[in-house]
């Protein structure tokens, strides 16, 4: 089911492509919508200019980035290619450059959760605890460079 909702909310005219990716929002349209949009899509732009391997990586593992209100901050489905992202767990607090930077580590996060998925490692058990452990490492190894990058250029 979530598959054809993927299709069909994907082909949306509101729905836009970024590196072969389309950011689609499982929510109504509006100003808080258009800007999480915005956020994701700034967060790939970041990623694209500053870990062109982990970019890589995103493109080959996401197909369709859906932005909607889901349990946790984050999802990755292996049938379609989908992460989900749920950015209002992301503090409003935070400025803009935190949160772009927290999305984009994020991407990489359910993007490496992806690598898992094609080379047959199951989510379960034992390996659950290290693949997340593995992937809450290349997160924070992202969040620390982007954070010192874009800190630089300021």
């Amino acid at each position: 089911m979530l598959w054809a909702i993927a299709r069909r909310r994907s082909q949306h005219p509101t729905a836009f492509e970024k590196m072969g990716i389309r950011i689609v929002s499982l929510e109504s349209e509006g100003v808080e919508v258009s800007s999480a949009r915005e956020e994701v899509w700034m967060a790939l732009s970041l990623l694209d200019q500053h870990t062109p391997m982990q970019v890589r990586r995103i493109a080959r593992r996401i197909r369709i980035i859906f932005i909607g209100a889901i349990v946790n901050v984050g999802a990755y489905v292996h049938i379609g290619k989908i992460c989900i992202l749920n950015l209002r767990r992301i503090p409003k607090a935070c400025s803009e450059r935190d949160r772009v930077i927290a999305i984009a580590a994020l991407l990489v996060h359910e993007a490496t959760h992806g690598v898992f998925c094609d080379r047959g490692i199951p989510f379960l058990g034992g390996t659950a605890t290290r693949i997340e452990r593995i992937c809450e490492s290349e997160q924070t190894r992202v969040m620390e460079r982007l954070d010192q990058v874009v800190t630089s250029v300021s």
